[in-house]
C-alpha cells in the first residue's frame, strides 16, 4: 500500500520548544512515510481545523488528530504514531499494558512540564506573544535600568 492509501495523523506540538522540535523531527522518521502532518500549534490560525482541541491542551501535551477528528495525547499519542508501522505498531500496543501506560503517562507528564527547561525555547524571552511560554519556563527576570 502507497502512503496515499491511509490517513494522515496531524501531530500537534510545540514549535516554541527545542525538546518538542527536535522529537517531532524523531517521530516523522518513526512513523511511516507520509503518515503524519506536524503542526506547530503555536502558529497564527494552527488550530482552527481542529474542532475539540484547545491551546490550553496543546500547551499540556502533544496531541494527535486523526482525519476524523478522534484525540489521542501524551504519550498514547506517541504510540498511535508508532501504530502506523507495522513492526513498531505491535511494540507501540505495549503502552496499553496498564502498568506500563501508568509509567508512560507519568514519565511524560514530567518531561512536558520541564520540556523548556530540558532544551529552552525556540523564542526569546519576551517574544512570546500569548505569554504561554510562562506556564513551563520560568525566565529570569530582566534588571530594570
Amino acid at each position: 500500500m502507497s502512503s496515499s492509501d491511509y490517513a494522515r495523523l496531524a501531530v500537534l506540538y510545540d514549535g516554541h520548544c527545542n525538546f518538542c522540535r527536535g522529537q517531532m523531527s524523531n517521530l516523522v522518521r518513526l512513523a511511516r512515510s507520509g503518515a503524519v502532518e506536524p503542526v506547530d500549534f503555536q502558529a497564527v490560525g494552527a488550530l482552527d481545523r481542529y474542532e475539540n482541541v484547545t491551546h490550553a491542551q496543546c500547551m499540556q501535551s502533544m496531541i494527535v488528530v486523526a482525519p476524523d477528528q478522534r484525540t489521542w495525547t501524551g504519550a498514547e499519542a506517541f504510540a498511535r504514531v508508532l501504530m502506523t508501522r507495522p513492526i513498531l505498531g505491535k511494540v507501540a500496543y505495549l503502552y496499553y499494558v496498564p502498568g506500563l501506560k501508568h509509567l508512560a503517562d507519568w514519565i511524560y507528564g514530567i518531561v512536558a512540564r520541564h520540556r523548556y527547561r530540558i532544551a529552552g525555547r525556540a523564542v526569546a524571552g519576551g517574544d512570546c506573544d500569548s505569554g504561554a511560554c510562562q506556564l513551563h519556563f520560568d525566565a529570569p527576570k530582566k534588571e530594570e535600568d
